[in-house]
């Protein structure tokens, strides 16, 4: 035996939980209803969705999920703001070089002027 190489690992029982599978099926139904909550969700103004939640309208679940989909849709809106933003620093940077290329071309046609007084 080499103790430099190491065994390997038994498979048997591995990473396994008695209730895995039981875990697995519960949490494909919860994503089912939560895209179904989502939808629900779609049909109403944000302010709504905050009026529900401060009254507490929903469970504990369903509360998460409604703070997740607030999240999301903010996250969303802010995604689209800094992408406007980087579109707007972008033309402003290529506005700015051709401001300093018609300024550099001018300053050097101005050297020309009195170098030959013209």
């Amino acid at each position: 035996m080499n103790p430099c190489v190491a065994e390997p690992l038994p498979l048997e029982g591995f990473g396994r939980h008695p209730n895995a599978f039981k875990r697995v099926s519960a949490m494909t139904h919860n994503i089912g209803e939560m895209e179904k909550f989502f939808a629900e969700l779609d049909g109403l103004l944000e302010a709504e969705i905050k009026a529900r939640l401060a009254v507490g309208s929903w469970g504990d679940e369903k509360r998460s999920w409604a703070q997740l989909y607030l999240d999301e849709k903010a996250s969303k809106r802010q995604r689209a703001a800094q992408s406007e933003m980087l579109e707007a620093a972008r033309a402003a940077k290529t506005r700015s070089t051709i401001a300093l290329v018609v300024a550099v071309v001018s300053a050097v046609l101005s050297l020309l002027a009195i170098l030959f007084k013209v």
